[in-house]
């Protein structure tokens, strides 16, 4: 969005990619088997975040589109108490708020991205104007966050109770996340191409009123 909006700004590398990283839950109480049944339903979701891509391509997948549900916009955070009041059905969002739903009893997972139906990467944008002028701080940036990530992979319970510390998130929630994210910080052919899928997404929704050229958004020189 900032890049289509002029931000010289671009992903300098990964910060992890976490393949149930987006989900769609349901009330509990609710009934539902499959994604189909879900026709008509009210479903939360952040309009222009990672869910809302993935719940497009997730009613695709199951022969239906946004114009079968009833969306309501809210943000991650206010989801869960839409979900407990049922003012929405379900909710479509990512981590950790997909863990801290689903632990906390507001929503049950119905489906989630660890099926291939979307690639959910996190990244690390650096603003151009800066990372030009001081490349070498980029470079160290990036060092650190890769010696970090390993410590990770190698210490998933201490790192939990680290992040936990420093986030205040519960760690039951940390868990789900330290544990399955490929903490890989090397930006792939196969994120790019995902990244080109939710760009055209946004342009097709019209949160994109500008295009662009998607290799102009990587810089990978750090």
């Amino acid at each position: 969005s900032g890049k289509a909006a002029g931000v010289d700004l671009a992903i300098i590398g990964r910060a992890g990619h976490l393949p149930m990283g987006n989900a769609l839950l349901i009330r509990p109480e609710l009934g539902y088997k499959s994604v189909k049944e879900l026709k008509g339903a009210k479903i939360a979701v952040q309009v222009g975040s990672s869910a809302h891509h993935y719940l497009s391509l997730l009613l695709e997948k199951n022969g239906m589109a946004l114009s079968d549900i009833q969306l309501v916009n809210l943000k991650a955070s206010e989801q869960k108490e839409a979900l407990m009041t049922g003012n929405v059905d379900a909710a479509a969002t990512w981590e950790p708020w997909v863990s801290t739903l689903a632990l906390q009893n507001a929503g049950k997972v119905l489906a989630d991205s660890s099926d291939g139906t979307k690639r959910y990467v996190s990244v690390f944008l650096g603003r151009t104007e800066f990372t030009a002028k001081y490349p070498e701080i980029a470079k160290r940036f990036m060092k650190v966050n890769a010696q970090a990530s390993e410590f990770i992979r190698k210490n998933p319970a201490e790192a939990a109770k680290l992040i936990a510390a420093e986030s205040k998130m519960s760690e039951d929630v940390l868990h789900n996340i330290v544990y399955k994210m490929d903490w890989d910080v090397n930006i792939t052919e196969e994120d790019k191409a995902a990244f080109l899928k939710i760009k055209d997404f946004m342009k097709s929704t019209g949160v994109l009123k500008k295009d662009f050229d998607i290799n102009t958004l990587f810089d990978l020189r750090y």
